[in-house]
């Protein structure tokens, strides 16, 4: 899908998906992206790291929790001895590392000699501090790894931020060809936002329509295909007296 901004007679392309669009309401959680699971060390020692957000916007802080912990049954000996926020390791869409260019204005934490069953530390860094691409449009795949303790990968998505003094139209590209859609933002605001939102950040790239009415709806973004899937941020549905009509 072609997301732009309505500029006079022209359109100004802000970014460019595959997409399908569920009409009506549209409503998401907001939710935690999670890592893959973690490699544990000996003795039951791993790392977590942590977003709090399922995408940021361009230029904004882009804060990560990482903790290093004991899930076994008996205290054991910190394997991990070097810097926490030294063993990131960050990678663009293509897969080239990205080398740290400053330190961050948080404090490493205090690293315990030893850890009791259950016991972790860690801290919260802002990441784009040490990798100021990170305040850039694109995906990024994020690590930590150090003295035999590793993380999972999260991918994290950076997007253009929603301004909502401009309007918004959206260019859907199917297999049975493509068609324009204005999004109605003093109508429903959230909803639009969300659905900027989601698409700039990859979210309807290539799903299905689910459910094609001729001359009454055609339906879509679910990620499960079936209509009985959701987004994953939830916003309070907005309902409007605008008919739906043919054409």
């Amino acid at each position: 899908m072609l997301l732009a901004e309505k500029k006079g007679p022209f359109m100004r392309r802000i970014d460019a998906v595959m997409v399908v669009l569920t009409l009506g309401a549209f409503v998401a959680r907001a939710a935690a992206a999670p890592a893959k699971p973690a490699q544990p060390a000996t003795g039951g020692v791993g790392v977590l790291m942590e977003l709090n957000q399922q995408f940021y916007y361009v230029g904004e802080p882009l804060n990560i929790r990482v903790a290093i912990s004991n899930s076994g049954a008996s205290e054991v000996s910190n394997p991990v001895k070097g810097s926490l926020f030294g063993a990131f390791s960050v990678a663009d869409s293509r897969g080239k590392r990205l080398e740290p260019q400053a330190k961050p204005e948080a404090q490493e934490p205090s690293r315990p000699a030893t850890l009791a069953p259950n016991a972790f530390y860690g801290a919260v860094v802002d990441l784009s501090q040490m990798y100021p691409q990170l305040r850039s449009k694109g995906r990024y795949s994020i690590r930590w790894s150090a003295d035999g303790v590793a993380s999972g990968e999260i991918v994290v998505t950076v997007i253009p931020k929603f301004d909502p003094s401009k309007d918004y139209i959206a260019r859907v590209e199917t297999e049975q060809g493509a068609f324009v859609i204005e999004l109605l933002k003093r109508t429903a605001p959230i909803a639009v936002k969300a659905f900027v939102d989601l698409a700039n950040a990859g979210f309807y790239d290539g799903l299905l329509l689910h459910e094609a009415r001729a001359d009454q709806v055609v339906g879509g973004g679910d990620p499960t295909g079936t209509g009985g899937g959701q987004a994953p941020i939830l916003y309070p549905a907005e309902l409007a007296a605008i008919p739906v009509v043919v054409g």
